[in-house]
């Protein structure tokens, strides 16, 4: 049967009616116009971090930072979005940087982020990052710095400094470490993600730069044929970890596109991070539970929380007692799984509620 299904849609993608479609609606045109490229973010490094941005001089700019396993083509519906709303977009795959743990990301990577886009822009910046994205944006507003004897600490210093860059921040299905007791089942699958690309995956950047990204949707709608109905093992069983598959259409191609352009191998520093993290999310000196100061300590600059129902890995009862606690506002989705938010119906809600945040900013 299921065979029989996948001839009828191999037939039904060469249409040229079908075809057409899946050109505007897999990848957006405001992300296939954006700026494609690699930046130095700090001066004197060898290190350079992919960027995508769809540039709106004299804009607003907002910061997209990715999950875990993710890259920033994981923010083209969203970022998109954002831009056609009227603002900078800036998107970074951040995890390139093989020498940096989650601390080191959080107290260095997004501050030079930030950074190099106030210098290019001249304005602060917002930040919204996804899952581990939202946690190094919470160690960046926190200040956290090594000190002398290599144990992290938080600094008043450094948050009144970070705040120099930064206006606000968005943080989406993004672990604080309250309720971690069933986290240590669901990091056995980021521990068991390839360190290399999966196969069938690209460089949407690369696509676009070389003038094929509209032949290349051919190959989103086989992967999308995949996830429904022959389901390749590890490629179908994550997506449906990341998704609630009752809120996606069979022709919205999220899930498809995400398998196809929206995975980065993931440094061995970052794994063992999680790994560490399964029974109490801290630094990786044990100095700081994240649980706690997330919490209780004072940010430099606002916060808003998007959860969703059905996420296991940063359960919705967690980010709404933050968001209280810190007397934030929320936006909490009814069934949808970790990524939902950023893509679909659910992205569509998430956008409502990020530029309500952002013009209350103002």
């Amino acid at each position: 049967m299921r065979l029989l299904i996948a001839i009828i849609f191999i037939i039904k993608i060469g249409s040229i009616d079908s075809y057409a479609h899946a050109k505007e609606n897999i990848i957006p045109k405001a992300w296939k116009n954006g700026i494609h490229k690699k930046v130095r973010i700090k001066e004197h490094t060898n290190i350079k971090y992919p960027l995508v941005h769809l540039n709106r001089p004299g804009a607003i700019p907002v910061i997209l930072l990715h999950g875990f396993g993710g890259n920033v083509h994981n923010w083209m519906d969203l970022g998109s979005a954002l831009y056609n709303e009227g603002y900078d977009v800036w998107g970074f795959t951040w995890t390139i940087n093989k020498e940096r743990n989650i601390d080191a990301a959080g107290a260095k990577t997004v501050k030079e982020i930030a950074k190099y886009v106030f210098k290019r822009t001249g304005q602060k910046s917002f930040i919204i990052g996804h899952s581990l994205g939202g946690m190094v944006a919470r160690i960046y507003a926190l200040g956290l710095i090594k000190g002398s004897d290599g144990k992290y600490i938080i600094s008043k210093e450094a948050q009144r400094d970070n705040a120099r860059y930064v206006k606000g921040s968005v943080v989406i299905s993004s672990p604080n470490g309250i309720f971690t007791e069933d986290i240590s089942s669901y990091l056995k699958i980021f521990d068991n993600m390839p360190n290399s690309y999966l196969p069938g995956s690209v460089d949407l950047s690369h696509v676009i730069n070389a003038g094929v990204a509209e032949t290349d949707t051919l190959w989103v709608k086989l992967l999308n044929l995949n996830l429904y109905v022959l389901r390749i093992p590890f490629v179908s069983d994550f997506i449906t970890f990341v998704f609630n598959m009752k809120m996606h259409d069979f022709d919205d191609y999220s899930l498809a596109k995400l398998a196809r352009y929206g995975y980065q191998p993931v440094p061995v520093s970052y794994k063992d991070d999680l790994q560490r993290m399964s029974d109490q999310i801290g630094s990786s000196s044990g100095d700081i539970v994240y649980a706690d100061v997330f919490l209780k300590e004072k940010r430099p600059f606002p916060f808003a929380y998007i959860t969703g129902s059905e996420d296991p890995l940063a359960p919705t009862e967690s980010l709404i007692q933050e968001a209280r606690a810190h007397g934030e506002t929320f936006l909490s989705l009814r069934q949808a799984g970790h990524i939902d938010p950023l893509f679909g119906k659910m992205g569509n809600q998430s956008v409502r509620f990020i530029l309500n945040f952002l013009k209350e900013q103002k």
